[in-house]
């Protein structure tokens, strides 16, 4: 794993990015003081994973981040990557197929921090495992900084162990012991808490073990009491049956006798449907000659309108015929004028042929004349260009002299363009260097807002996140609250539902008070059955037990709408043998009084009356006033004797206890036992519970709101928190790109210093250009002057020459213009003979359109004729439909008077059998009516079979039909009496069970394994810990084993080197123990012998000694246990030019297995190098590096 590369950026003083390229052998890194080379030192182990500030200078770890220079803003982000040569021997196994590994770091100034293996995201830990036992890492003998050395020296004996524990590969080994220990101590804390989860789980298992049994005996007997009620309505229902099968009977004949009476009103109604078929035949018949007649009259208005049409018609078409005819006659004689205006037009053709001949023998006499002019004028032309061609030499001579003083003018324009471009490009760099330093100013204000808002950010991320951890906590509270609630109302709920199926069964009142209430609930069947006493009566709590003492049986009271209701229920508890009951007949009651007489007794001192703390509806005053109205409440047994005493023979006084002294002095009291007691509380109970639940059910609908609340706002706070840190990281960025647009507009601004002085030379240049231009201007100026002369003379002569060649011109013209006339005469009369013949065309063209419009208009007028004729002949056909549609119409009028006669008669005898129909109805619908009332019967004893059904299908989910097909033997030999019996007895050993949970069996199973679950749990954490222990165990035999071997190794190389490095002398490492600690690992002390002095520690010895000490250790363990690199930094800072050698020496030696990285400023080290890094500060504050490869020759000379 030695180093190929070390990337740096805003890491410490290298703002830039820098890389370090690393070979075999030997490299230094040097430079002057202050300039950054242990920053490179830094960074490497930065970048392998130092976690404390200190070690890297610093006082946090922020302080790693450039943080600005005179030049240079801060920026906002630190990264080093270093790349490692992998040969597949030290790595973890997952890295062994890489050519290369490359560690990178980051850090920001928000404090986040991102590390890569290969560019892929990993843990501190991932690379903090990556270099255990290689020798390589942060604190380890691979990389000894500034001062170290010093520390070795100084050093307690423990600390150095560590030196040896790194060679020995120990560190590897106490790294998985503490992993193991931090295991076991977690281990220890999930087995603590397991064991008290499962002594808890133990304590509820067997409290629903109890419950368990208790809910099996419950399921037992009310499997038994299931089936006798099974075969009690079993027998009902075949009884039901056989009542059907009656009522069926009488319905089927009371069918019979109705149907004959619907078969005779029938008979009737069949004869009146003929005669109703009949009347709508006829009607049809009126209605089909009525049509008739309709449409007789509608083709008579068709063809009065067809013969108004046609008559229309031939009137237009006379009409258009005498049109037709009269442009006929007007379009001959336009035939006849444009015959005569064809012979004028081809007079005056012949004309103008005549004319063109004659202006062509004119023509070619004037075109000879200019022949010879022509001539004339050519001869002139050519001694004219003889002179010309001389005057355009002296002129080209001219024009030379002309156009070099125009260039040179130009040449001094252009130069003085260009010093003025010059200039003005000087101004235009001074308004852009000040522009650019303003946009710098400009920025590095951004820069520093940028700032402002990136603190602003963390700190409202930082609140934020506080929130989000505040939140979750409010929504982990709320959800163990909602918890509490679910099983609380689970709870509460389930009593409530154990109540409720007593109190709907009426357990603990009495058989005959059970059977009519079961009969009026289940059967529907209310027969003025309004309830119970108990049931009408709300009472105080603290008098509950007092209204319950001395109403006792009272309780139980059936009230009844009337002595009749009470009756029939008397007459079926005994037809059913069901026990025997009370009733209390609310009409009856109304008779009396509202308030008896004993409520006219005036209250005793401390007491209350009865009536007073027990509520009821209006229409249940009666019944409360007649059963309470003479019992008056007090505190204690003693005081209802002592008022009774005052009192006797006129009040009942109970009290609040339940002890009873009625009129006669009769003392009832002790426990509350009986069927009638508890009533009240019970019924009170179950109020309270529904009150309860209905309470907890709101409280719970709030509290899962509350929940779904809190859940939504940490999901958004989780988001903002997101976002924040998003906005954070982009903030970032955009610092970083402020950062490099100051560093662009410095450089920008360099470039125009650099730039205006590039434009001063030029300056100087284009000055000297301009003096050297005058002087050729001045000499093409003379040269121009002589030959301005000549060119007048030749002038002169060319003037008479081309005098003489335009005299000649002129003859020519005057006969050129005798050609052009006869030309111009000639073409005048081409296009007058074109324009004639043009004419004649069109004449021609107008004739034809009028010869085909005459044709046209004939062929119409024959049409016409044609079309006028068949109008004829159609009017008279149409004529003659005419009066045969008149006779028809005639004649359906008579036939449809007739019709409408019959069918009044056959209306008049329908009229007479709807009557005698009507009167068969009635007689039908009476024998309809004792149908009806049979069908009612047999409904009524069908619904009482399908509720008795229904019930054993709610109660029992079963089918009636399939039970009395299964029991009906055993229904029909059920003893109904013994039966009731047996389930009062039922009925009694479950109320005697009290409250039970039929979901303890369920629990108790669940319980049952979660224990068993947890035992195993419990087993595997003890066997967890006891494998732990046996590791700790194993790596520390493995550690020490190790370290001892090691030990032995490194003092015996210690032992070589040492003389070797002081040339002479001895020493030794030895292990020695704490004495504060004996238990503890034993240290490791130096002891040395330099040349010519006593064997002492090495505390005692010169800082050269101590420091080449060191180096002699350091050296042994690099013999023992090479490792792929080592950094060493200014180690051979304390060293003297002699010991400098021997040093280099083995450093020299050492690099044949290992890469060193030397820091150094000793030119003796600097020799040994094989490539040299110079660190330098160019720029104050900010490190950059120079790299050279030096052969051994090379290096010898430049030291």
């Amino acid at each position: 794993m030695k180093i190929r590369r070390l990337e740096i950026s805003g890491f410490k003083s290298f703002a830039d990015r820098v890389v370090f390229s690393f070979d075999e052998g030997i490299t230094g890194v040097v430079g002057p003081n202050g300039c950054g080379k242990s920053n490179v030192v830094d960074a490497v182990r930065w970048a392998m994973g130092e976690q404390s500030a200190k070690h890297l200078r610093g006082r946090a770890m922020e302080d790693v981040i450039f943080s600005g220079s005179e030049s240079r803003a801060a920026t906002g982000m630190a990264e080093v990557s270093l790349t490692f040569q992998n040969d597949g021997r030290l790595v973890p196994p997952q890295y062994a197929g890489f050519g290369e590994i490359t560690v990178t770091r980051r850090l920001f100034r928000n404090g986040d921090s991102e590390y890569e293996i290969n560019k892929a995201a990993c843990r501190l830990m991932d690379i903090t495992e990556l270099f255990l036992g290689t020798g390589v890492g942060t604190r380890a003998y691979s990389i000894i900084e500034q001062g170290r050395i010093g520390l070795i020296v100084s050093a307690k004996p423990e600390d150095r162990r560590a030196f040896i524990e790194e060679a020995a590969g120990v560190t590897k080994y106490k790294a998985r012991r503490k992993q193991a220990e931090r295991k076991l101590e977690a281990t220890d804390q999930n087995l603590l808490r397991l064991s008290d989860v499962v002594g808890e789980v133990s304590k509820r298992l067997q409290s629903l073990e109890r419950s368990a049994k208790k809910a099996t005996r419950f399921r037992e007997l009310r499997a038994e009491l299931r089936e006798l009620e099974l075969l009690a309505s079993c027998r009902q229902y075949l009884a039901f049956r056989d009542t059907e099968s009656g009522q069926a009977r009488e319905l089927s004949e009371a069918g019979e006798a109705e149907n004959v009476a619907l078969a005779h009103a029938a008979r009737l109604e069949a004869g009146l449907s003929a005669e109703r078929l009949q009347l709508l035949e006829d009607e049809k018949k009126v209605q089909q000659l009525a049509d008739q007649s309709h449409a007789i009259d509608k083709q008579l208005r068709l063809s009065e309108q067809e013969m108004e049409f046609a008559k229309r018609e031939r009137e237009t078409i006379a009409t258009r015929q005498a049109q037709h005819e009269e442009e006929v006659s007007l379009l001959g004689v336009r035939l006849e004028l444009l015959g005569r205006e064809e012979e004028g037009l081809r007079l005056e053709e012949q004309k103008l042929a005549d004319a063109s001949a004659e202006d062509e023998t004119r023509q070619k006499q004037a075109e000879e004349s200019l022949q010879s002019a022509l001539k004339e004028i050519h001869d002139a032309q050519h001694t004219v260009e003889g002179e010309r061609h001389e005057a355009v030499s002296v002129l080209t001579r001219l024009a030379n002299h002309r156009t070099n003083l125009v260039n040179l003018e130009k040449r001094r324009t252009e130069l003085g363009g260009r010093l003025q471009k010059t200039s003005a490009e000087k101004e235009q760099l001074e308004a852009r260097a000040q522009e650019l330093a303003r946009q710098r100013d400009e920025l590095a204000q951004k820069l520093a807002e940028a700032q402002a808002k990136r603190r602003e950010l963390h700190e409202h991320k930082v609140a934020t996140e506080a929130d989000l951890a505040a939140g979750r906590a409010e929504q982990r509270e709320s959800e163990t609250q909602l918890i509490k609630l679910r099983e609380e109302l689970a709870d509460r709920r389930s009593r409530l539902t154990s109540l409720l199926e007593l109190q709907k069964n009426f357990e603990g009142y009495g058989r005959g008070v059970k059977a009519i209430m079961l009969r009026a609930e289940e059967e529907r069947r209310r027969d003025g059955v309004y309830g119970l006493v108990a049931d009408v009566l709300r009472v105080e709590r603290r008098y509950e037990r007092a209204i319950e003492a001395v109403l006792g049986e009272r309780l139980q009271l059936v009230l009844v709408e009337s002595h009749a209701a009470g009756l029939k229920a008397v007459d079926y508890l005994r037809k059913a043998a069901q026990g025997r009951a009370s009733f209390v007949p609310l009409t009856e009651m109304e008779q009396l009084p509202l308030v008896p007489e004993a409520a006219a007794l005036p209250a005793p001192e401390d007491t209350v009356r009865a009536v007073d703390v027990v509520a009821c509806a209006p229409e249940h005053e009666r019944v409360r006033n007649y059963l309470l109205a003479d019992v008056f409440l007090c505190e204690t047994l003693a005081a209802a004797l002592a008022l009774w005493a005052r009192n006797p023979g006129e009040r009942t006084f109970v009290s609040t206890d339940g002890e009873v002294v009625d009129k006669e002095g009769v003392v009832s009291g002790g426990a509350l036992e009986g069927v009638g007691d508890g009533l009240l509380h019970k019924r009170r109970e179950v109020q309270e519970l529904a009150d309860t639940v209905q309470e907890l059910e709101a409280r719970l609908q709030l509290a899962t709101e509350r929940v779904q609340q809190l859940g939504a706002r940490v999901q958004a706070t989780d988001t903002q928190v997101k976002r924040l840190l998003h906005e954070e990281r982009e903030e970032e960025l955009s610092h970083l790109r402020l950062e490099r647009d100051v560093a662009r507009l410095q450089e920008d601004l360099g470039r125009i210093a650099q730039r205006d002085q590039v434009l001063r030379h030029e300056t100087e240049h284009l000055e000297s250009a301009m003096g050297e231009v005058a002087r050729e201007e001045q000499a093409s100026r003379e040269a121009v002057a002589a030959g301005e002369g000549e060119q007048s003379e030749r002038e002169a002569r060319l003037r008479a020459l081309q005098a003489d060649l335009s005299r000649a011109r002129e003859r020519a013209e005057s006969v050129q213009a005798e050609v052009t006339k006869a030309k111009v005469s000639n073409a005048a009369i081409a296009e007058r003979r074109e324009g004639v013949g043009r004419s004649l065309q069109r004449l021609l063209d107008s004739r034809s359109e009028v010869e085909s419009r005459r044709e046209k208009l004939r062929t119409e007028i024959d049409q016409g004729k044609e079309r006028d004729a068949a109008l004829q002949a159609k009017g008279q056909v149409a004529q003659e439909e005419l009066r045969r549609l008149l006779a028809e119409s005639e004649r359906l009028r008579d036939e449809l008077g007739r019709a409408r006669a019959r069918y009044e008669q056959a209306q008049e005898r329908l009229r007479g059998g709807d009557e005698e129909v009507r009167t068969a109805r009635e007689e039908a619908r009476a024998v309809g009516e004792r149908r009806g009332k049979s069908e009612l019967a047999l409904q009524g004893t069908r619904l009482e079979i399908n509720h008795l059904e229904q019930q054993v299908r709610e109660r029992h989910l079963m089918e009636l039909t399939d039970v009395a097909a299964a029991k009906k033997d055993a229904a029909l030999q059920l003893d109904v009496t013994v039966a009731e019996e047996q389930m009062h007895s039922l009925r009694e050993k479950i109320d005697a069970l009290g409250e039970v949970s039929l979901t303890a069996i369920d629990e108790a199973r669940e319980v049952g394994e979660r224990f068993a679950f947890l035992s195993s749990q419990k087993a595997d954490l003890e066997e967890a810990i006891a494998k732990l222990r046996s590791a700790i165990a194993r790596i520390d035999r493995a550690s020490k084993e190790r370290f001892r071997e090691t030990f032995q190794l490194v003092n015996d190389r210690f032992q070589q080197v040492f003389p070797r490095l002081f040339r002479g002398g001895k020493a030794e490492l030895q292990l020695v123990e704490d004495p504060a600690n004996p238990s503890a690992e034993p240290g490791v002390e130096i002891v040395a012998q330099p040349p010519g002095k006593k064997l002492a520690s090495v505390n005692l010895l010169s800082g050269g000694e101590k420091a080449l000490t060191a180096v002699s250790l350091i050296f042994a363990i690099f013999l023992i246990k090479p490792t792929p690199f080592c950094l060493l930094d200014e180690v051979d800072a304390p060293l003297d030019e002699a010991n400098v050698g021997r040093y280099n020496e083995m450093v020299r030696e050492m690099s044949r297995s290992s890469q060193f990285i030397v820091i150094t400023h000793n030119k003796r080290t600097m020799e040994v190098a094989d490539s040299l890094y110079g660190v330098t500060m160019e720029e104050p504050g900010i490190s950059k590096i120079v790299s050279v490869k030096l052969s051994p020759q090379a290096a010898t000379a430049a030291a």
